[in-house]
């Protein structure tokens, strides 16, 4: 696919709040397994992938570095810290990666919440990056999209979803790109995810198609959802 490294990032240094847990959604075990690590399976099997990035904070640090080397995950896999923010995150994760890859080697930004991707939308991503694009893993709106007011009350416009794609990881890019707009990561003001800062910064994005497979764990309902699917699955 790539005659450079691909190497993802596996964003694990949330709170899931939204998921009302007692401890952040990606770290709950399923079928003896933590959630982020049918994530990492994913990118582990895969044979164009190098070497993964795991993001913790500073509290699962230990925790997830002992696990990896726990599981013989540790030839392929190596542990960082996050910051307060996704975006720093980020950004920490490829200050940290700086030395120790090419400019032109592929970096896969993933949600760990997202456990399902799959192959093809790895493979894809690779693809769309290594042409020197910005990929951007994304699925067409299907339901009716409707803009309300800041009061969440009162309804503002109904969108065309003909026009609305809905935005899901991994959003990959050549280390070289990230060097480019290096100083958008360090702004104060707080992006949801990469391509925004790309967009910001003048870049174009291309498309990889996603599906509704790989969604991401936000609440109680899409962990049962993730239950149903690996069930399902056996």
């Amino acid at each position: 696919l790539s005659l450079h490294d691909a190497l993802p990032i596996l964003l694990m240094a949330g709170k899931g709040e939204r998921a009302e847990t007692t401890i952040p959604k990606q770290y709950i075990i399923i079928d003896g397994k933590p959630i982020y690590e049918y994530c990492l399976l994913q990118f582990y099997r895969n044979k164009n992938i190098d070497k993964i990035i795991l993001v913790t904070d500073n509290i699962y640090y230990d925790k997830v570095k002992d696990y990896i080397s726990l599981q013989k995950y540790d030839n392929k896999c190596e542990v960082t810290i996050g910051g307060k923010s996704r975006k720093e995150s980020v950004l920490n994760a490829l200050i940290y990666l700086g030395n120790k890859i090419d400019k032109e080697d592929i970096v896969l930004v993933h949600d760990s919440a997202r456990p399902l991707v799959d192959e093809t939308i790895i493979n894809d991503n690779i693809k769309v990056a290594s042409c020197n694009k910005i990929a951007v893993t994304a699925i067409k709106a299907t339901s009716t999209l409707v803009e309300i007011d800041t009061d969440n009350k009162s309804t503002k416009n109904y969108l065309d979803r003909s026009k609305i794609m809905e935005i899901q990881t991994p959003q990959s890019f050549k280390f070289s790109k990230f060097l480019k707009v290096s100083e958008y990561y360090r702004e104060k003001s707080e992006q949801t995810d990469d391509s925004q800062i790309f967009f910001k910064a003048g870049e174009k994005l291309e498309f990889v198609k996603g599906n509704c497979f790989n969604f991401k764990i936000t609440t109680m309902e899409d962990i049962k959802l993730f239950m149903t699917i690996m069930n399902s699955k056996m």
